[in-house]
């Protein structure tokens, strides 16, 4: 109901988070009234996109006049001037954003792995990222939301648009436990998770992958001082 509402907090979203822009033009499709059944499709609602556009300029506007402050130009961040590891550097080297990143990142954000060992707490993390699907299971609960719905269908597309960046970008998120990227879209998931609550409710079998994402995440702790 107040769009210019939403365009504040998702332009102050923005400042934070870099990539929570993506999700900007999910939140005007979803301003956009569906249709009933037996209705043609209602027109673009350019007034509201307009008080949206317009609730996210101040934080768009700060960004580029702090950029300007600290870097003499409006378009620098800081993230092309940063010093860098040599491996690190080598990475930026083959583009900020490429698609020669995107394997290096599926790898941290579902495939990658600790190592066992024989002590306690019997694995031991590198540092560079961990499987998300080892780290928090229970966001697998989101497969189980109404995907008929328009909302859910916006809120999965947000999570995908605000990772792409997350994929296309050299840094892969060191140092790590899990793959702290994945954080920029987690909020839209967590949000399809209690849709599927809200629908399903919640059995013990994801009630157990939520329990186990805790153990893994305490194990976190000890490593932070460890590792």
């Amino acid at each position: 109901r107040r769009p210019w509402l939403i365009g504040l907090l998702g332009g102050a979203a923005f400042l934070t988070r870099a990539p929570l822009a993506f999700a900007l033009p999910m939140y005007a499709i979803l301003l956009w009234p569906m249709p009933d059944d037996d209705e043609t499709w209602p027109p673009i609602p350019f007034r509201v996109w307009a008080s949206l556009t317009l609730g996210a300029l101040p934080s768009l506007l700060f960004f580029f006049w702090y950029n300007d402050v600290r870097f003499g130009n409006p378009l620098e961040s800081g993230y092309a001037l940063s010093t860098l590891p040599p491996f690190l550097e080598t990475l930026r080297q083959q583009g900020m954003f490429s698609t020669s990143h995107v394997g290096m990142n599926i790898d941290y954000l579902f495939l990658h792995l600790p190592t066992p060992i024989s002590t306690f707490p019997f694995f031991r993390p590198d540092g560079l990222g961990m499987s998300i699907l080892l780290t928090s299971p229970g966001l697998l609960l989101a497969i189980r939301a109404p995907w008929r719905s328009r909302i859910a269908v916006g809120l999965g597309l947000a999570a995908l648009y605000v990772l792409i960046p997350t994929l296309l970008y050299y840094g892969g998120g060191w140092l790590q436990y899990g793959y702290r990227y994945a954080l920029d879209s987690i909020p839209f998931v967590i949000a399809l998770c209690a849709l599927a609550v809200a629908r399903h409710g919640l059995g013990w079998g994801w009630r157990a992958l939520i329990a186990f994402g805790m153990v893994v995440n305490l194990g976190g702790v000890y490593w932070a001082y460890h590792l």
